[in-house]
């Protein structure tokens, strides 16, 4: 999965005081939400997204380890699993020789498209039945997206080492590819073994997450935008897999997530950025808004902790944009003011100089649920999970009224966690539920009751 440990670090990794202050634990979650069910399904990223079809949840795996080089981890490929049950029904694509780290997964009817960490990228049938595959330049840790490129489907998917690809879904033939300014890596054509080779010793930084999909050239047909984790973006040309244009930074580093929403019609991404100061030494936050021209056209500070900021985002009614900073959840409207929640946690530790700091409980890059839901007693509410707590080796969940604005529960959960809280009715019985994925390779299904 992460071919960096500064990247991974970020996400598995908390803060190491020399001596905590103990404060009170939160509740576990099972205290007020019942448990559903529980199954083994290996580690899930912040990249995994889930996948429903009919009585059946669709979900990759990184296995047990979320770096394998090339070694043999049987717990690493896609699950299929009952909604109801939590049953694991079947587990496909986890062949026997290779890094088959799965994150995400695009299903269409039957098909699941995906790639892996052995720089592939595959169709599969529901039953495990190969259709096509094909070689790619570098790991896929993203999920997929479907496009219609001129009047006809297409799937896409980016590489870490740079590469951009539209396929064919019924062959997986290539309709064209975009490659990063100075890519170094494997192309179509070119001698594949000495690729394999050279990729076992590759740190690549390009490509993680899922692009945004918006028409930002008018001219019907939908364009792409990734967000590059080596201080660049890029808009990409859905017809002809053209640059738009690019946006690079040294000053800047940018965050991990980029959202869309609209303003009289016209196409808005926010995305996270972090810039560090020599002559201060200082660094400074900022939500920055991008138009579809490529152009900044605003830059708000966030005062939250270097490098913060959400890895995903949801859109509530009315083209309401959810996101959340390390301390704050921030709901972004249309011509009107960021209305900001505070959710920062204070705790206190000793470091090693013996002083007495203050700090948050809360976890860097916190995750929102993937949809809001109705609670009884607090109204519209989201979930926000911290990967980690301050003070103790788990993470916990924020239950966040939009209503009451302000955080009304707070829960611990069995393990550590990445993946993004999955909110809707995953047992099919007319109640919400949370699912989530912890480090100790177990996903947990949890009834919310209450409707959507």
């Amino acid at each position: 999965m992460y071919k960096l440990l500064g990247i991974s670090a970020l996400f598995i990794l908390g803060l190491s005081p020399s001596d905590k202050i103990p404060v009170e634990p939160f509740p576990e979650i099972t205290s007020s939400y019942p448990l559903n069910w529980r199954c083994e399904t290996g580690n899930a990223s912040f990249r995994t997204n889930v996948a429903f079809t009919g009585d059946y949840i669709v979900m990759g795996s990184n296995g047990h380890n979320f770096m394998d080089y090339h070694s043999l981890d049987k717990a690493s490929g896609i699950y299929i699993i009952s909604r109801k049950t939590g049953k694991v029904i079947r587990k496909i694509a986890g062949e026997q020789i290779g890094d088959m780290d799965v994150n995400g997964v695009l299903l269409k009817g039957n098909l699941i498209y995906f790639g892996n960490d052995n720089e592939e990228f595959q169709c599969m049938t529901l039953d495990g039945k190969l259709v096509w595959r094909i070689p790619v330049s570098g790991d896929v840790e993203h999920e997929p997206v479907e496009m219609d490129i001129n009047g006809r489907k297409a799937i896409v998917f980016s590489s870490e080492m740079g590469e951009v690809r539209a396929v064919e879904p019924s062959t997986g033939k290539t309709i064209w590819t975009y490659y990063i300014p100075n890519f170094s890596g494997w192309k179509e054509g070119q001698n594949r073994t000495v690729f394999k080779i050279g990729s076992f010793f590759s740190n690549t930084i390009a490509f993680y997450t899922k692009p945004e999909v918006v028409d930002l050239n008018k001219d019907g047909t939908q364009d792409l935008f990734f967000l590059g984790y080596h201080n660049s973006a890029y808009a990409i040309n859905g017809k002809t897999g053209k640059a738009l244009w690019t946006i690079g930074n040294d000053d800047l580093s940018h965050g991990l997530m980029a959202a869309v929403h609209f303003v009289d019609g016209e196409p808005l991404i926010k995305l996270f950025e972090s810039e560090y100061k020599l002559a201060e030494r200082e660094s400074y936050n900022y939500l920055t808004t991008i138009n579809r021209f490529g152009k900044r056209i605003e830059r708000i500070q966030v005062f939250s902790p270097f490098m913060d900021g959400s890895l995903n985002s949801i859109n509530l009614e009315k083209n309401k944009l959810v996101l959340s900073s390390c301390d704050s959840l921030m709901i972004i409207q249309p011509k009107a003011e960021i209305i900001k929640i505070d959710r920062a946690i204070p705790y206190r530790y000793i470091n090693y100089n013996n002083d007495t700091v203050k700090s948050i409980r809360n976890s860097y890059h916190p995750l929102i649920g993937t949809s809001a839901f109705t609670h009884p007693e607090y109204g519209k509410c989201v979930v926000v999970l911290n990967q980690f707590d301050g003070q103790a080796d788990h993470g916990f969940v924020e239950i966040i009224s939009i209503d009451r604005k302000k955080v009304v529960q707070k829960f611990s959960i069995p393990a550590r966690s990445e993946m993004p809280p999955i909110v809707d009715d995953v047992n099919k019985d007319g109640i919400m539920d949370l699912m989530i994925n912890g480090h100790d390779g177990f996903t947990y299904c949890y009834s919310l009751e209450s409707k959507r």
